[in-house]
């Protein structure tokens, strides 16, 4: 803002106000903000004409500011011929604009002092209220201003009962001109009710790092309003042209009142920001709120406030547990004497809080499980146990009603009271349920079907077969309730769900104790080879047990009764009557016959087969006792097959090639239940010297295994 230094009593004044935009956006509509100079009267013929009156205010509106370009309007008053000789008139202005602005202290232009002449030594009557032109006119005389931004939270967030110190609300405040005491703040709540949080803090930065770190001042909601106006020796100083960083955070109610709220600047309160000037102590004035306030003819609007919506904050009591079964684990074959294999994996999700899982109850299906002595639990990725199952008390036995029949069961129970597993809010674990098995000396038997499962139950106690997933709040200290049903989560367990809903049953896979096991198949010969001619080894399979301790008896052997292999040849001539097997220690000499088949199983009389795929069907291993097919624990064996190749390339005279290669299929699925060509293709005995199982599968990773690849 400019004016003459000098004017006549009697005459006009005129004001030029000039408006720079330094960008980078251009501004559709600034508003220019001034004071009627106490004693002037406004001249709207004269000034621009976007200006009107308005009170004791001349407001310039709908001024549009290309971003690098200028604007100015010029406001004209008359200088009243009554008006004291050598007094003197001030005046200075504030622009707004719709855009956010980065530096909003340069939008106070100083002080512009014009001095009044009237050809008398009349003194001046000028209220001691003004300052004189001498002290205005120093840089030191200006007055502090202040800016307060209220900076953009998340917009929404969720908490619980008894939460500590969640952020409710931020504002940076910086001073101009001279240092500021800031003194206080008041807020009201926009949503839900401030009886939700108790006590609330106002935290500020003191190192510059722009994260709060010091609480000034801890009150309570008075009156529907949170106001801080006790701060440590008297308030907190900002210096001049420096930005500093508050926070209004607060604690949860540990009874809420509703379930929400947001926090907002009592903006209706015409003192809510509280400030002084650090040098004298005088308070600062006049409060513009978003472009829009009441300012005092003496010092214009000395702090300056932009809000935003803060985060809206959702209450409840506790937080929600989902437990559901992350991953598909197929069946397993499960060794007596030792740590199984993860039969059932589970993922817990928590929201809103962390929570921590202090109960859990697997049951048993398709038996009692009596070959399990305890399941352990073990966070993905672990290798140490986080719990294991103990007594159940009065959940040891469920009964399931499956229709017209009932089935008991045997419950397996984790007591986790001293934080095992706790889930944190927002987030996924992920956990593996293991078996430890009996070994037959401890009373494990070969053949027991053993599955596990979670009831699905809504409960929350500890009646027989209820509470399968009890959880409490870490934060709330509340426990969770049982699902109720609906759709709606209200700090519940929901078993079997992703999201609320009613419970439904975690269950794992089938699977077999054993008492020995098959844990390795690989190709027993060289990896390649070129086509034989004659009677020749053409495939060869090694197979490897795990060690156990499974010694009532005699320690058990895996004892293969039957195999079928799967002969690709192609190109390939052989005799359908030549096969045999045997076990390569013991030697070609102690062999048993085997068959040959069609792979829809009809048997292929002896003579030429080839170019094709055929099946070979080595069964009554035990029975004949020639071949030595048992598999001591922690040892292997490898079995050959034998064949007559009559002609190793029917192709050549052509120029084509021939492949043979023999291998083992259709061995991994725990639903054939026969041995043969349209069954299961191996049989196998898990046998000590007292009793013998049969089983008609093997837990492996791999549906084929190939033997050496000929070609010629």
């Amino acid at each position: 803002m400019s004016a003459p230094t000098t004017v006549s009593a009697g005459r006009n004044i005129a004001y030029s106000v000039l408006i720079n935009n330094a960008g980078p956006n251009n501004e559709p509509g600034a508003s220019i903000l001034t004071r009627v100079p106490d004693g002037l009267v406004f001249s709207p013929q004269n000034s621009d004409s976007v200006c009107t009156q308005q009170g004791i205010d001349i407001l310039c509106s709908g001024l549009s500011v290309i971003s690098g370009t200028s604007r100015g309007v010029t406001l004209t008053f008359s200088v009243p011929s009554i008006f004291p000789c050598n007094g003197t008139i001030q005046n200075n202005a504030m622009v707004m604009g719709r855009n956010s602005d980065r530096n909003f202290s340069n939008n106070f232009s100083p002080w512009v002092i014009t001095s009044v002449q009237c050809g008398s030594s009349s003194s001046s009557v000028w209220s001691s209220s003004h300052p004189s032109s001498g002290s205005s006119s120093s840089p030191s005389a200006e007055r502090g201003k202040l800016t307060i931004a209220q900076k953009a939270l998340t917009l929404q967030d969720a908490a619980v009962e008894n939460q500590k110190n969640i952020n409710l609300l931020r504002f940076e405040a910086r001073a101009s001109m001279q240092d500021v005491l800031f003194t206080g703040a008041s807020f009201v709540a926009t949503q839900g009710s401030l009886l939700n949080v108790s006590p609330y803090s106002l935290w500020v930065d003191t190192d510059g790092d722009w994260t709060v770190d010091t609480v000034l001042e801890n009150v309570s909601a008075v009156s529907n309003a949170v106001t801080f106006m006790e701060l440590p020796n008297g308030g907190f100083v900002l210096p001049h042209d420096q930005t500093v960083a508050f926070e209004v955070h607060g604690d949860v109610a540990s009874s809420l009142t509703g379930d929400a709220l947001q926090l907002a600047f009592k903006t209706n309160d015409p003192n809510y920001i509280r400030a002084e000037q650090l040098r004298d102590g005088s308070d600062l004035v006049g409060i513009v709120t978003n472009g829009i306030g009441t300012c005092t003819i003496t010092r214009g609007c000395e702090i300056n406030v932009t809000t935003t919506i803060s985060t809206s904050w959702f209450f409840t009591s506790q937080g929600d547990l989902y437990v559901t079964k992350d991953s598909v684990i197929g069946p397993r074959q499960i060794l007596g004497g030792t740590l199984g294999e993860s039969i059932l994996k589970l993922k817990f999700h928590a929201e809103f809080e962390d929570i921590d899982v202090t109960d859990l109850v697997l049951n048993s299906s398709g038996s009692m499980a009596n070959s399990v002595d305890s399941l352990e639990l073990f966070l993905d990725g672990g290798i140490a146990p986080i719990a294991h199952s103990g007594s159940c008390g009065n959940a040891d036995v469920l009964t399931v009603n499956n229709g017209s029949s009932t089935t008991q069961t045997q419950a397996f129970c984790f007591a986790m009271d001293n934080r095992q597993l706790v889930v944190p809010k927002s987030a996924d674990v992920k956990v593996n349920v293991k078996p430890r098995m009996k070994s037959d000396v401890q009373g494990g038997v070969s053949g027991q079907t053993v599955a596990f499962f979670i009831d699905h139950t809504a409960a929350s106690n500890d009646a027989t077969g209820t509470g399968s997933v009890r959880a409490r709040g870490v934060v709330s200290s509340n426990n969770l309730a049982a699902n109720d049903g609906d759709t709606t989560a209200e700090g519940e367990v929901f078993i079997g769900r992703s999201s609320a809903s009613t419970n439904f049953r975690v269950s794992g896979s089938f699977n077999q104790t054993v008492l020995s096991k098959i844990t390795s198949i690989t190709n027993g010969g060289a990896a390649t080879g070129t086509v034989p001619s004659g009677v020749n080894d053409i495939g060869a399979f090694t197979f490897v047990a795990a060690p156990h301790s499974n010694s009532k008896d005699g320690l058990n052997q895996a004892i293969f009764a039957g195999l079928i292999f799967t002969v690709q040849a192609t190109n390939v001539e052989m005799d359908a009557a030549g096969f045999k097997i045997y076990n390569k220690v013991a030697g070609s000499s102690q062999n048993a016959t085997c068959t040959a088949f069609s792979t829809a199983g009809t048997p292929i009389p002896g003579g030429g087969v080839g170019n094709g795929t055929f099946l070979v069907k080595c069964d009554g291993l035990i029975s004949g006792g020639v071949v030595n097919s048992a598999v001591d624990q922690g040892s292997s064996v490898t079995l050959v097959l034998l064949g007559n190749v009559t002609n190793s390339n029917s192709a050549a005279g052509s120029g084509g090639s021939s492949i043979l290669q023999v291998s083992m299929n259709e061995f991994t699925n725990v639903a054939k239940k026969t041995f043969g060509t349209s069954g299961s293709r191996i049989e196998w005995l898990d046998k000590d010297s007292a009793s013998s199982q049969t089983f008609r599968w093997i837990e492996y990773p791999d549906t084929a295994v190939g033997s050496t690849m000929y070609r010629s």
